[in-house]
C-alpha cells in the first residue's frame, strides 16, 4: 500500500540504494540535513563520485510529496511525485531516510507560496528560526498578514516573509513567465556549484537547472535530460538564427550515445548551464567551445 509522505528537511537526496551511502553522507542523511556542511566535507574526488558512480539520482525540497511504497529499516522507497521520469508519470524512483520524512497531513488554505529568492528563512509563529527555504520551494498558505504569509509545513504551522515568495491561489496556477524570464530566472544564480543531481539552490546538476528554471517560471517538464530532450516543441537544430531565449540546448559525447548534458539558450550563440568540469552555473559562448560540436537536440517549451 503506498502513503503519502513529505520531505521535513530543507534538502533531501534521493538515492538508488541505501547501502550506498558513504561515511562522509551522513550530513546529507541527517535531520537537519546539513547540506553546506556535506558539500564542504567532502572532497573533490567524493563529489565527483556522486557523478561517476552515481551514488545519488535526484533531490526533493522541504514540503515536497512522496510516495512511500515500502519500508526497510530505517529506509523508505519513494517516488518524488512532482518529478516526471521516463514514460511514467507516478514520480522519481529511490530511497530515502526515514527520519528525513513526514506523513502528509498539510492542510490546504488559500493558496500557495513559492520561494523565488536563493534561499529565505522560514520562521515558527513565534518568529524564531525554523528552516532554511531554497528557491523554488512551494508551501500551502493558511493566512495572510503585512509582511508574512502563515504556511502549512512539515513541522506545523510558520511563518514566510513576503519579499521572498511568488504567491498563487493554486498549486499549478503560479504565473507563466514568458522564454527571456526563463533565462533571466537562473543568471541570478552564476557561480552557484555543480552538483551531480542536484535541485536545490545549493547546487544543481544540469537537468536540475533547467528543471528549476522551468519550474521557476510556471512550467513542468521531466527531470532527467534524457527525457526533457524528447518534450516540448522541435527546433531547427542547424538554424541559428531560430534558436530564442529559454529555449532547451542538448549535448551527447557522441553522436551515437544518449543526451549526455542540456543548458539554457540566451542569444547570440551563450549558453547558461553547468557541468561537472565547468563546476559552476557559467555563461559560456558556444562558438568554439567543444560543446559546440556535440550539439544534438534543441527543444522549446513555450
Amino acid at each position: 500500500m503506498t502513503d503519502k509522505y513529505m520531505c521535513a528537511v530543507s534538502v533531501a537526496s534521493i538515492w538508488p540504494d541505501p547501502s550506498i551511502v558513504r561515511t562522509v553522507d551522513q550530513y546529507g542523511i541527517a535531520r537537519p540535513a546539513l547540506i553546506s556542511d556535506w558539500i564542504d566535507e567532502m572532497t573533490r574526488q567524493q563529489r565527483e563520485a556522486l557523478c561517476y558512480e552515481n551514488r545519488i539520482v535526484t533531490q526533493v525540497l522541504y514540503g515536497e510529496e512522496l510516495a512511500v511504497d515500502e519500508i526497510q529499516g530505517e529506509w523508505a522507497k519513494v517516488r518524488a511525485i512532482d518529478q516526471p521520469y521516463r514514460d511514467v508519470n507516478t514520480g522519481y524512483p529511490g530511497w530515502m531516510p526515514i527520519v528525513q520524512l513526514e506523513k502528509n497531513a498539510m492542510s490546504e488554505g488559500i493558496g500557495y507560496v513559492k520561494v523565488k529568492e536563493l534561499r529565505t528563512q522560514l520562521f515558527t509563529l513565534e518568529e524564531m528560526p525554523l528552516i532554511v527555504l531554497s528557491f523554488n520551494t512551494v508551501l500551502p498558505v493558511l493566512a495572510e498578514e503585512e509582511h508574512v504569509y502563515i504556511v502549512a509545513t512539515p513541522h506545523g504551522k510558520g511563518k514566510v516573509p513576503k519579499f521572498a515568495v511568488d504567491f498563487a491561489t493554486e498549486n499549478n496556477g503560479f504565473q507563466k513567465k514568458d522564454a527571456t524570464a526563463i533565462a533571466n530566472e537562473m543568471l541570478k544564480f552564476l557561480d552557484i556549484p555543480y552538483f551531480w543531481a542536484g535541485m536545490s539552490s545549493y547546487g544543481y546538476d544540469c537537468s536540475g537547472l533547467t528543471y528549476n528554471a522551468m519550474k521557476a517560471c510556471g512550467y513542468k517538464i521531466p527531470r532527467d535530460a534524457s527525457d526533457q530532450a524528447k518534450g516540448g516543441h522541435e527546433v531547427d537544430l542547424k538554424n541559428r538564427e531560430a534558436w530564442q531565449s529559454g529555449d532547451l540546448v542538448f549535448f551527447s559525447a557522441s553522436k551515437k550515445e544518449k543526451v549526455s548534458h542540456v543548458g539554457i539558450y540566451l542569444d547570440n550563440n551563450r549558453l547558461l548551464h553547468t557541468s561537472i568540469l565547468g563546476k559552476k552555473i557559467e555563461v559560456i559562448n558556444l562558438q568554439g567551445h567543444p560543446l559546440n560540436q556535440e550539439v544534438t537536440h534543441v527543444r522549446r517549451y513555450i
